[in-house]
C-alpha cells in the first residue's frame, strides 16, 4: 500500500505565498486598468443605480 508523502510545512507555505501574491497582483492589474479607464461603468458586475 502506498502511503501519501507527507508535505513540509514551508512547502505549503510557500504554496500559499504565491496563490495570495498572484491574486494580488490580479486586483492591482485590474484596479490599473479602471483608473486608466476613469472608472467609467462597464456592462460586467454591479452597475449604479438612478437616484431621483
Amino acid at each position: 500500500m502506498n502511503r501519501p508523502v507527507p508535505v513540509a510545512r514551508g512547502e505549503r507555505a510557500k504554496g500559499a505565498a504565491v496563490l495570495v501574491t498572484g491574486w494580488v497582483a490580479l486586483l492591482c492589474w485590474l484596479e490599473a486598468i479602471d483608473a486608466v479607464s476613469g472608472y467609467t461603468p462597464d456592462t460586467f458586475g454591479i452597475s449604479p443605480c438612478a437616484v431621483g
